[in-house]
């Protein structure tokens, strides 16, 4: 039957009007870990060829390459990674701190085949080809770029 009220009779009816107030209580987000994020951007490529007495060209690529972290915390030591039709290199890049970079210098030595010098040369440089290094950002690891050998 439930509560009586104090003065009241176990057969009396009545009514009683309860108020709550709810204040909604503030959602968080759960903390997104601090994370680096390693980008890269190309310097000056230079690319030069020279005709062998086979009727081939020797050409050669050089790629400077800025690898910078724009995370928050420090990331691991990784590789930056050139590859194009001549042939690949990497190079090691060590940890870099929040804001550090680093430029690595990345070369390839080839034959071009088709009697003549390489135009277009497809280049295509990735940081942390691997994942080895967990990023807050993985879309900007790689750079395309396409050169004229002469």
């Amino acid at each position: 039957m439930g509560v009586v009220p104090h003065g009241e009779l176990p057969g009396d009816l009545y009514t009683r009007t309860v108020t709550l107030v709810v204040e909604p209580c503030p959602l968080e987000a759960p903390p997104v870990p601090s994370l680096p994020d390693l980008s890269l951007s190309l310097g000056r490529i230079r690319c030069a060829c020279q005709p062998t007495p086979q009727q081939t060209y020797e050409c050669s690529v050089t790629v400077p390459v800025t690898v910078t972290n724009l995370g928050d915390e420090a990331s691991a030591a990784t590789t930056v990674a050139l590859a194009t039709q001549l042939g690949d290199d990497r190079s090691q890049i060590p940890q870099l701190a929040p804001g550090e970079s680093r430029i690595a210098t990345l070369k390839v030595v080839g034959v071009s085949y088709s009697g003549n010098p390489l135009c277009p040369l497809e280049l295509e440089v990735e940081v942390d080809p691997y994942n080895k290094v967990p990023e807050s950002d993985e879309e900007n690891n790689i750079a395309h770029e396409e050169v004229c050998c002469q």
